[in-house]
């Protein structure tokens, strides 16, 4: 199980960039995706001190995490839980 959960913590590492790279930074080519870009993140850049700002809604995180869920037990089975707690405390740090 700590090994799980290490892993897990690791593997968020890898995803954060994954998503930082390639979804939080997308080229704004419209209103729309200019305004999906600020939710997800960009308030995020504007606001870097702030401690009363979140880097992403609460609302976004919870569906994140159980698409992580549902992929990650699709693929671990009942290890899902040591991994993914590892997962989850990663996004936390």
């Amino acid at each position: 199980m700590p090994l799980l959960f290490i892993s897990g913590f690791l593997f968020f590492t890898f995803i954060e960039y994954l998503m930082h790279r390639y979804v939080f930074h997308l080229p704004v080519t419209n209103p729309k995706r200019e305004k999906f870009v600020y939710t997800i993140h960009s308030v995020h850049h504007d606001y870097p001190k702030d401690k009363s700002r979140l880097t992403m809604p609460p609302v976004l995180s919870l569906i994140l995490a159980a698409i992580f869920f549902v992929i990650y037990a699709s693929v671990k089975g009942d290890y899902v839980f040591g991994f993914l707690s590892g997962f989850l405390v990663g996004n936390t740090t």
